[in-house]
């Protein structure tokens, strides 16, 4: 199980999200991990985001993928400084 401290007062580094290996599946994707630094198409909490039916995110009151979040987080995604060579 994952831990995540998604605190606003928590380093980005120290929340549990940057380059670590999904426990709930990769939906397919290559060297997925839950957030990758410049890389939203292995990040596996956009693709939870953009997606419907199980696994999706979030999992309750969602019928349809918040495009304008979708955005933010592709964007913020893209900016993000690489913790590590990958």
């Amino acid at each position: 199980m994952t831990h995540l401290d998604l605190r606003a007062t928590t380093p980005l580094a120290e929340t549990g999200l940057v380059d670590v290996a999904p426990t709930h599946g990769d939906l397919g994707v290559s060297n997925a991990r839950l957030l990758v630094p410049r890389k939203p198409g292995e990040s596996i909490v956009l693709h939870r985001m953009q997606q419907r039916g199980p696994g999706r995110m979030p999992p309750l009151a969602s019928a349809v993928p918040d495009k304008a979040a979708i955005d933010v987080l592709t964007t913020w995604i893209k900016t993000l400084r690489a913790s590590k060579a990958r």
